[in-house]
């Protein structure tokens, strides 16, 4: 199955699980925001940030990620693609 995946921009930064919490704001269980971006692990390893404004094309929301110190998420799973459309609609449903 081919995965689709649009977001405005998804900043992404692998982490140790168990420094999750403690060292950043990522959450250790559930979705939260800090700042303007919100938060949310996968299979407790993974951080993922979300902004939800301004949209970006793929090259300013790169652009935008490497600022921030972290890399464009683009899934190579169905399983993780679902876990970020998850997310996604659970922070910005429409």
């Amino acid at each position: 199955m081919k995965l689709f995946f649009f977001i405005s921009a998804i900043l992404f930064t692998t982490v140790l699980g168990e420094d999750l919490a403690e060292d950043g704001p990522c959450p250790s269980t559930v979705v939260a925001k800090f700042g303007k971006f919100w938060f949310s692990v996968y299979n407790n390893e993974t951080c993922y940030g979300l902004i939800t404004s301004p949209k970006l094309d793929f090259v300013d929301a790169k652009e935008f990620c490497e600022r921030n110190n972290g890399t464009l998420a683009m899934p190579k799973s169905e399983k993780r693609n679902d876990f970020l459309l998850k997310f996604i609609n659970d922070v910005d449903p429409k």
